[in-house]
Order: structure tokens, then C-alpha cells, then sequence
């Protein structure tokens, strides 16, 4: 009785393993059942060393920037101080949160909408007594980070420009300016398409100015409501 247990336990778990395995190398059913998460491989999935925050800003005619997410009025927030455009990671409602802000604010003129990335090394967010245990150098007082801008709109919100993200571009050019990967890439090519998920993990922090490139750091500015 006792084998027969333990033959039929084996025989489960490897069969569940094998199951989760062709699902996640076919890329199907991977979310048919809660229970997928137990046989389907995602630990750590699409993890990065970066911390991201997204920026909404509006540029007026006089070249001054309006802070468009939150509103004036304050802003959705599921988790934590994060608000709802770091957590659109595709677009899809970011325009529209702009948009709306607009249509209910009083303010000059809007030229144009940018969507901007932030992006910093999740290292220097570590409290300063963490920190000290395990890196040698002092912690630096200002954070080095990457802006980006990730997509630009019209005062209508039609898309003048829209790119991947930051981390999807550095992957490029890591891949471009290698030419034994991009050999290795084209010999290597799979027939199947898989899963490639990424995270955006962001603190939240409520910028007071935001980096344009070509215009430097400037100043945010809250439109008044109406």
C-alpha cells in the first residue's frame, strides 16, 4: 500500500511538471486555472535591476510643462503612492487620463503630450544602514537616472511618436551592436513563440520637475481646476 502511495504521488508530480512544461513552452493555457501557477515556470519573470516611474506632461505654448497625471484633484491609487499611469505599461488609457485632465483644468494652450520614462537602478533605493552593509562606497546624494520619452501626442491626442520601452530599447542595442549575438540570434531563431513578460516596479515618487530632453530639467506646473 505503502509504494503503491508513493508510485502514485511520483507519478502525479511528474506528470504535472511535464504538463506545465509543454504549456509553457507552447505558450497555452499558461492562465486556464489559478493552479497553473504552481506548474507553470514564472519566478522572477521578466525581473530587472530598474526602477521605473512614468511621467504625463503637457507643454504649452510659452514652453512651460503641466504636470497631467494625477490631476489637480489627486489621482486612482491601487497600490501604495503609485498612481494609475505606472501601471499602464502598454498605453492603452494613459492619453485619455491626460486628456481628461486637460478638458477640466485651466491652462494655456497645449502644443503637445509626453509620456515619459524614469528610470534609476533599484540599488540606490535600498535604506542608507542596508546600503552601507553591502557596498563599500558611500550612497550618492542625487540618484542617476535615464529619462526616456516613451510617446508623444498631439493636443487632440493624435500619436505623433510612440516607442518601446527603455528596457525593450537597451535590449536592442545590445543585440545590434554585437554581431556574433545577431548571428547567434538568426541561427538560434525558435519556430515557437513564447511568453517574454516584463515588470515595471516603481516607487512612488512625486517628481517636482521632469527631465525633457533637449530642454533639460524643468519645472512642473499643476493646471488649476476648473
Amino acid at each position: 500500500m505503502k509504494r503503491w502511495l508513493v508510485s502514485t504521488f511520483i507519478t502525479v508530480y511528474l506528470g504535472a511538471l511535464t504538463f506545465g512544461l509543454v504549456c509553457h513552452t507552447f505558450a497555452t493555457h499558461t492562465g486556464s486555472h489559478p493552479m497553473m501557477y504552481f506548474v507553470v515556470w514564472d519566478m522572477f519573470c521578466g525581473w530587472t535591476a530598474y526602477a521605473t516611474e512614468t511621467q504625463v506632461v503637457g507643454e504649452g505654448e510659452s514652453g512651460r510643462y503641466y504636470e497631467l497625471a494625477p490631476g489637480p484633484w489627486g489621482g486612482f491609487q491601487a497600490w501604495g503612492t503609485l498612481h494609475r499611469p505606472n501601471f499602464d505599461v502598454f498605453l492603452n488609457h494613459t492619453k485619455d487620463i491626460a486628456l481628461n485632465t486637460l478638458r477640466h483644468t485651466q491652462h494655456e494652450p497645449i502644443t503637445r503630450i509626453l509620456v515619459l520614462e524614469e528610470h534609476w537602478a533599484k540599488k540606490y533605493d535600498l535604506p542608507e544602514h542596508v546600503w552601507n552593509m553591502r557596498y563599500d562606497e558611500p550612497k550618492p546624494d542625487e540618484i542617476p537616472k535615464y529619462p526616456y520619452v516613451r510617446a508623444e501626442y498631439g493636443p487632440n491626442g493624435e500619436v505623433i511618436r510612440n516607442h518601446i520601452t527603455w528596457l525593450s530599447y537597451q535590449f536592442s542595442r545590445i543585440m545590434a551592436d554585437n554581431p556574433r549575438l545577431v548571428a547567434d540570434q538568426r541561427r538560434g531563431k525558435s519556430k515557437f513563440v513564447l511568453d517574454s513578460p516584463e515588470t515595471y516596479q516603481t516607487p512612488g515618487l512625486r517628481p517636482i520637475a521632469v527631465f525633457v530632453p533637449g530642454n533639460g530639467s524643468v519645472p512642473l506646473t499643476t493646471p488649476s481646476a476648473n
